[in-house]
Order: structure tokens, then C-alpha cells, then sequence
């Protein structure tokens, strides 16, 4: 069966003039090939592979299709590599976020930035009747009130890129009401709800806070006599911590079965970072979101 995330993005795809520009650094993973052999041949994407020559060589082979290839091997050159031919996505291969991240940040060789890092992944759950925004499962550690309210800024511009022009942003906590100091989620959650009745959010409704169930799950809400647009029907999960924005995003790929597809925003560019265990199809529909964020943001 197709992911409704598939036929969401695939009509936006379809009508770019031009392939995006990608660049993937270190890709030697086979689901990472995989995806992009697919990405290539329906002309979504233009890639170039930045590692060793001999060993993509290899690799493509394999795979039977053909790519530019860049003989160079160190993140941070490869970084600058990718600023300073404008390439329009870059993809993370076989090195670890972190390592990513710290060149991107280089202020010399690095890449612009409008706003914090963040992550967001969007998912197709097949119990759930519509497609759900998740943040942050792989940025932000231990995000403060500040740096939530950027992130929720980001997760925004995912949510309108992909055509959801009012988002509902749900921040989450354990329970959905305030217990200070025992649980501080709580009372950032109840924060943000205010900032955005003062109308801090452009463009979306953030309320909470909320726990899961009654942030997506109408009967839930009605349940505990919670009266909120946003209750029930949330189209952004704001979680407190990595730790359970992590936890929820293997939850749903690994019980639920959901599809996903995720993208780290902040950067001039549109950032593809995926997990290790993300399979060819995460990581193709990964692609897509970002080209299409990479078509409709406006920076």
C-alpha cells in the first residue's frame, strides 16, 4: 500500500521544473543508494556523492545507476564543498549526526543559518486518520523555553510547506495539566499556549499542555473535558525532551509500523539526516520532503 505520505508530496514533485540539487556525504550505506536510485530516476533529485571515488565506484555497480562522484572524504571540506556550489539538500551517509552538524556549524566553511537546528518527522500512521508532525527526535537534547519556541517555529514551516496552512501544535507532557516544579514540561507547555493566544505563533494554534492521548485522540479529550481546538486533532507533537521525541519515533516505526520521512531545518538548505536503522523507503521519502521544503520555503 502507498504511504499517504508518498501521494501528498509526489504531486508537488512532479512539477518541478528542475531537479533539486542533492549532495550526500559519505554514502555507503545500501538503503542510502537504494533510496537514491529511486530519487534519481523519477527525476526528483540531481545528486552528487561525496566520499571515496573507489569505494562509491564500487557501490554503484551494484546499483546500476550513475552520479557524480567527489573525491573527498572529510566532512568539513565536503561541507564546504556543498556551500559553495549551491547545492540545494544535503544528506548525511555513513558518519554520525554530530560529527555533521559541528562542520555545518564552521563559520568559515559551514552553511547558513535562519534559525536553530531542529528535527521533524512527519509520519503515516496507519491507525490515525491524517499524517502527524513529531519534534525534536534528534536535535535538541534538553530544550529550554526559548529554544521550544523555536522549534515550534520550525516544525510551523514544515507544516505550511506541506500544505497545512493553520497547523494545531500540541506540546506534550505527561499529563495535560501544570504540576510545577515536579514536572517543568508542564508549565513550558502551558507558556507557549499562552504566547500563542498573544498571537507569538504566526500562521498555527499551540495549546497544552497535553498527554498523548487526549493531544490525538478526540474521545480521549472528551473523555477528561478538555476544550481546546487543538485537542484531539493535533497536526504537530512538540515533545519536552530527545528522550521521548526518540522514544515516540521508534515507537511508531517499530510497533505501530508507520511510515516516515524527516528532515532538519534551520540551515539555508534543507538537511536529511537519517537514523542508521532508517530503511530505503524512510529515507526516499525523507528526499522528497526536503525537496519540497527546499521548493516552497521561502527564505
Amino acid at each position: 500500500m502507498r504511504s499517504r505520505i508518498f501521494e501528498l508530496l509526489k504531486p508537488v514533485v512532479s512539477d518541478f521544473l528542475m531537479p533539486k540539487k542533492l549532495a550526500v556525504l559519505l554514502p555507503y550505506e545500501d538503503s542510502t543508494l537504494k533510496a537514491l536510485q529511486v530519487a534519481c530516476k523519477t527525476g526528483v533529485i540531481k545528486a552528487v556523492l561525496i566520499g571515496d571515488k573507489s569505494r562509491i565506484e564500487t557501490l554503484l555497480e551494484k546499483y546500476k545507476f550513475k552520479c557524480e562522484i567527489v573525491n573527498e572524504t572529510e566532512v568539513s571540506r565536503g561541507v564546504e564543498f556543498v556551500r559553495n556550489n549551491k547545492y540545494e539538500i544535503l544528506m548525511k551517509g555513513s558518519l554520525n549526526t554530530d560529527v555533521l552538524l559541528h562542520a555545518i556549524l564552521d563559520k568559515e566553511k559551514g552553511l547558513e543559518r535562519h534559525s536553530i537546528f531542529s528535527h521533524n518527522a512527519l509520519f503515516d500512521i496507519p491507525t490515525h486518520n491524517k499524517l502527524v508532525i513529531v519534534t525534536d527526535a534528534g536535535v535538541n537534547i534538553s530544550p529550554d523555553l526559548t529554544r521550544k519556541i523555536a522549534i515550534i517555529e520550525n516544525s510551523i514551516i514544515v507544516a505550511n510547506v506541506i500544505g497545512i496552512e493553520t497547523p494545531k501544535v500540541a506540546v506534550l507532557a505527561a499529563v495535560e495539566k501544570v504540576i510545577f516544579p515536579a514536572m517543568p514540561a508542564t508549565q513550558d507547555a502551558s507558556l507557549l499556549a499562552q504566547m500563542s493566544t498573544q498571537g507569538r505563533f504566526k500562521n498555527a494554534v499551540v495549546d497544552g499542555p497535553f498527554a498523548l492521548d487526549n493531544a490525538i485522540s478526540a474521545a480521549s479529550a472528551n473523555a477528561k473535558g478538555i476544550k481546546s481546538t487543538v485537542a484531539g486533532n493535533a497536526d504537530i507533537l512538540v515533545l519536552p525532551n530527545i528522550e521521548a521525541g526518540n522514544i515516540l519515533y521508534k515507537a511508531l516505526t517499530c510497533f505501530a509500523r508507520a511510515k516516515a520521512a524527516s528532515l532538519v531545518v534551520g540551515a539555508n538548505i534543507p538537511l536529511v539526516v537519517p537514523s542508521r536503522t532508517d530503511d530505503s523507503e524512510t529515507k526516499f521519502l525523507s528526499i522528497l520532503l526536503a525537496a519540497v521544503y527546499s521548493e516552497r520555503y521561502e527564505k
